[in-house]
C-alpha cells in the first residue's frame, strides 16, 4: 500500500565551504502560522504542479526567492549581488538525502506527512561576505521572510529555534544535537530520486505531482 503524502519539498543546506556557519531563511511577522514567526528554516519550498522532479522544486525555489522585487517598503540588494548568490547557490547544489517527515497534530495544523529532498550547496568566503554585508546593511536579498546567517553551535544552543524538520535534517548531516520543538520525525529514505516517476510505486500525493512519460 502506497503511503500518501500532503506534498514534496524540495530544500538546501547552503553552507559555508569552510566552516560550520549557514545560510537559512527565518519566517517573519507576515507569516501566517504565528507558531513559525521568528523560527529558521532550510530554504526551499513545497511542489508546484509544474515541478517534474525534487531538484525542478529546489532550483525553482531559489529562482524564485532569490530575485530582485522593488517595492516601497524594502531596500533590495543589487541585482547583481542577488544573481552572483543565487547562481553559486544553484551551482553548487548536489542531493544529499531524501527524509519522510511526519509532523503531528498542532494548534490549526492537522497531522501530515511530507518528503522532504535535501540538497547541499556551498558557499565560498566572497559569497559568505556578500551576504553578510547585506545582512548588516538591512538590504533584503531573498523577497519573502528573511535571511540569516546561524553556526551549528547557535542552533544546538536554542539560540535561534527552528521549524519543522529542520533540526533534525541538520542534526543529521553535522552529527549534532539541534531542537526539535515541533517533535516532528524523520526517516532517511535515501538519495533525491530523478522524478516523481520514481516515486510513484511507493507514494501517493493529495496534491499532484507531475508524472513524465
Amino acid at each position: 500500500m502506497r503511503k500518501e503524502l500532503d506534498h514534496h519539498v524540495g530544500v538546501g543546506i547552503i553552507k559555508s565551504e569552510k566552516t560550520q556557519e549557514l545560510l537559512l531563511g527565518v519566517y517573519d511577522d507576515t507569516y501566517p502560522d504565528t507558531n513559525w514567526r521568528g523560527r529558521a528554516k532550510l530554504i526551499g519550498g513545497n511542489h508546484e504542479k509544474d515541478d517534474i522532479s525534487p531538484r525542478h522544486i529546489f532550483y525553482r525555489e531559489v529562482n524564485e526567492e532569490f530575485s530582485h522585487i522593488k517595492d516601497k517598503e524594502s531596500e533590495f540588494a543589487t541585482e547583481e549581488d542577488i544573481k552572483l548568490i543565487r547562481e553559486t547557490i544553484l551551482l553548487n547544489a548536489l542531493p544529499y538525502r531524501d527524509f519522510l517527515v511526519k509532523m503531528p497534530q498542532r494548534i490549526g495544523k492537522q497531522e501530515h506527512q511530507v518528503i522532504y529532498s535535501v540538497f547541499n550547496s556551498f558557499l565560498t568566503d566572497k559569497i559568505l561576505t556578500l551576504i553578510r554585508k547585506n545582512i548588516e546593511l538591512e538590504k533584503r536579498i531573498i523577497n519573502e521572510g528573511l535571511l540569516r546567517i546561524v553556526s551549528v553551535d547557535e542552533l544546538a544552543k536554542g539560540n535561534l529555534l527552528v521549524a519543522a524538520a529542520t533540526g533534525l535534517i541538520l542534526g543529521e548531516y553535522f552529527n549534532a544535537r539541534i531542537p526539535n520543538p515541533d517533535n516532528a520525525t524523520a526517516e532517511n529514505i535515501g538519495l533525491p530520486r530523478n522524478s516523481f516517476n520514481d516515486y510513484a510505486k511507493e507514494f501517493s500525493y493529495k496534491k499532484p505531482v507531475k508524472i513524465t512519460i
